[in-house]
């Protein structure tokens, strides 16, 4: 076939380079998704750590209306008020503060 013909068929396709640059985009664009997942992920385990500490106090309160005294550690609270005291999805633990009769999170 003759370069110089005026009926030569040109195909539509895109370039390499037109490729490369559409997956580079792509690929910034779910990076850019997994860090703000990995963000929302921690701040949703920071916020199960402050539900069950709230848990936790409302527990103790509910021990002391019907005992007439605060629990003397957390276990008092098992198994007649909470099944078992939960785990923190952050690595921390629940600590009962028998001074102040509260629970507070102790970051790992």
């Amino acid at each position: 076939m003759n370069i110089n013909n005026k009926h030569f068929i040109k195909k539509k396709a895109f370039t390499l380079i037109e490729l490369v640059v559409v997956l580079a985009i792509i690929s910034m664009l779910t990076a850019i998704a997994l860090i703000k997942f990995n963000f929302i992920l921690q701040d949703a385990k920071e916020k199960i750590d402050l539900s069950n500490v709230s848990y936790l106090n409302s527990t103790s309160r509910i021990y002391k209306i019907e005992s007439g005294d605060w629990p003397d550690a957390s276990t008092d609270l098992i198994p007649n008020y909470i099944k078992e005291i939960p785990t923190s999805p952050t690595g921390g633990s629940y600590i009962y503060d028998v001074s102040t009769n509260e629970f507070s999170y102790s970051a790992p």
